[in-house]
C-alpha cells in the first residue's frame, strides 16, 4: 500500500510539473498599488525585451504570494513575483536559458516548478555546489541532479 502511495504521490507531482511545462516566474519586477493583470502582464514584456531582447506571447500574467493587509503599506523593496503562462514551451526554454546565460540585473527568471519538485531541489543544492566547486558541471532536470566532467561537453 504504501508503495501504491508513493507512485500516486510521483505520478500527481509529474502532472502539476507538466501542467506549469509553459510557465516562467519573473521577480525584481517593481509592483503598483492595485495593479492589475494586465498591468504585470505589459511590465514583464517591457521587461524582457529590454533586457533580453525577447518579444514575449504571454498567455496570461499574475503576480503570486500574499497582498499586504488593508491599512498595510506595500513592501515595495520586494515586490511579489509574476507568474507568466507563455503560448509555447520553445519560447519558455529560450527565454530561461537566454536569462541563465546573460543573468540580467534587477531581474530572475526560472520555470515555475511544483513545491514538491522545488523541495527536492533544495535538500540536493549542497551536492550541487560541492560538484561546482570540484570544477564539474552540474544542473537540474526537474528534481534530478545531473553531474558531469567538464572533458564530456563536446558530446552534448
Amino acid at each position: 500500500m504504501n508503495n501504491d502511495l508513493t507512485s500516486k504521490a510521483l505520478s500527481l507531482e509529474y502532472l502539476e510539473n507538466q501542467s506549469r511545462r509553459n510557465n516562467i516566474r519573473v521577480s525584481g519586477i517593481p509592483e503598483t498599488f492595485k495593479e492589475t493583470w494586465e498591468d504585470a502582464e505589459m511590465k514583464v514584456k517591457n521587461a524582457v525585451q529590454a533586457k533580453l531582447g525577447i518579444d514575449l506571447d504571454i498567455e496570461r500574467a499574475h503576480r503570486v504570494d500574499r497582498k499586504p493587509r488593508l491599512g498595510k503599506s506595500l513592501d515595495t523593496s520586494k515586490p511579489r513575483t509574476i507568474v507568466c503562462k507563455l503560448r509555447d514551451w520553445k519560447q519558455k526554454d529560450l527565454v530561461v536559458r537566454k536569462a541563465r546565460k546573460e543573468k540580467p540585473t534587477d531581474l530572475f527568471i526560472s520555470e515555475d516548478l511544483s513545491p514538491v519538485t522545488l523541495q527536492k531541489r533544495q535538500r540536493k543544492i549542497p551536492e550541487l555546489k560541492a560538484a561546482k566547486e570540484a570544477g564539474k558541471i552540474a544542473y537540474f532536470v526537474l528534481d534530478r541532479l545531473i553531474i558531469r566532467d567538464k572533458s564530456r561537453t563536446d558530446e552534448y
